[in-house]
């Protein structure tokens, strides 16, 4: 049996009018106990609509269009102590929040300007928290915590997204134990993707600037990974695999069309690196245990390729200049493999390659400064 509040009733009598005058549209739906309702669409939001949907106990729902014009929202609560709340100011807006058997979970969406869209999805889990806010035109916001295999068990997860700006996109999925995520963008044209799968997972990415890209994909537990991209068209795409034990990654762009592209597979990798200039490449893949890479790339067109494979590994690539080129391959070496490149100038090349059945010792370190070196290590 659907029972309202006095003042959810008051509120969806004294709206009835307005809303056929304006085409707008308010359905309201309480089953439960201390459930709170309120909705408000004012100031000529034409063809808005807004449903809300409560059934529970101690569920509070607010929804607000001001201004809305043609914009829609829906909110959906099922379980106990849940609040979700939506405010929407310009035109052409959708928001959809979904929140299932939870239990203190929050979800907070405001989208001020045109043709915004939020979707938030909080299926089974505990102590879930979502905030949306988003600022400018045509930006683009999902957030899913939980709900694998089945509306599987998720819990501790807390997604923040904050978009300022034009056409900026940010898909986030997380699904396990105690996930974490914090991203923003400021600027135009922004796009972020992350899967978080497993436990204690954390994130924290931020972009300034247009036409930036983060790709992310962490699976395993206890990864954490902290991106920050300032400038124009910086991607990074990274995955961190995992088993047993944390992998590491601290990554940071500025500047023009750099790229960083990272795998680790394993558990203890460590990836610091941080790229300033134009068009400045990493290629990294770490797979096995305690590899570090620690490097940074400054200057135009640096390329770095680096793939360390085996167990406790070390690579440090220094590159200051122009068209410099330095690839670091430490293969199957177990324990004491270091590889040091330093170039500073233009036109610098360096190739250290290590190999290893159980090696002791390896060590190689290549500086250069000037114009147009080359040096190649190979260690068997």
């Amino acid at each position: 049996m659907y029972s309202f509040k006095p003042l959810a009733a008051a509120i969806l009598i004294a709206l009835s009018s307005h809303a056929f005058a304006e085409m707008n549209s308010v359905e309201t739906t309480q089953d439960g106990d201390n459930n709170s309702i309120t909705t408000e669409q004012i100031n000529g939001t034409q063809n808005s609509k807004s449903t809300q949907e409560q059934i529970g106990n101690g569920n509070t729902a607010s929804l607000s269009q001001s201004a809305a014009l043609n914009s829609t929202s829906y909110q959906y609560q099922d379980g106990s102590n849940n609040v979700a709340s939506t405010t929407q100011e310009g035109s052409d807006h959708y928001s959809n929040i979904y929140q299932e058997a939870q239990e203190n979970s929050q979800v907070t969406v405001t989208q001020t300007g045109d043709a915004n869209s939020s979707t938030v999805y909080q299926l089974t889990g505990n102590d879930n928290q979502a905030q949306v806010i988003q600022l400018g035109n045509n930006n683009v916001a999902e957030v899913t915590q939980g709900g694998g295999v089945a509306y599987g068990m998720s819990s501790s997860s807390v997604a923040t997204i904050n978009q300022n700006g034009n056409d900026n996109s940010h898909i986030i999925n997380q699904d396990g134990y105690a996930h974490q995520l914090n991203a923003t963008a400021t600027g135009n044209g922004n796009q972020v993707e992350v899967t978080q799968s497993g436990m204690n997972d954390s994130a924290t990415l931020a972009q300034t600037g247009d036409n930036n890209a983060i790709t992310l994909t962490q699976t395993g537990d206890g990864q954490t990974a902290a991106v920050t991209q300032d400038g124009t068209a910086n991607t990074v795409a990274m995955v961190q695999d995992g088993y047993s034990g944390p992998d590491f990654a601290t990554i940071s762009q500025r500047g023009d069309n750099n790229a960083i592209t990272s795998f680790q597979d394993g558990k203890f990798n460590e990836l610091y690196f941080d790229q300033s200039g134009t068009a400045n490449t990493l290629n990294a893949a770490q797979i096995g245990r305690g590899n570090n890479l620690t490097g940074a790339s400054s200057g135009t067109n640096n390329s770095a390729d680096v793939r360390q494979t085996g167990d406790s590994n070390y690579a440090s690539v220094t590159q200051d200049g122009s068209d410099n080129i330095a690839s670091i391959q430490q293969l199957e070496s177990q324990l004491s493999a270091n590889a040091v490149v330093y170039q500073s100038g233009v036109a610098n090349q360096a190739a250290i390659t290590q190999r290893g059945e159980f090696a002791i010792g390896n060590s190689a370190t290549i500086s250069q400064t000037g114009t147009g070196n080359s040096a190649v290590i190979t260690q068997q």
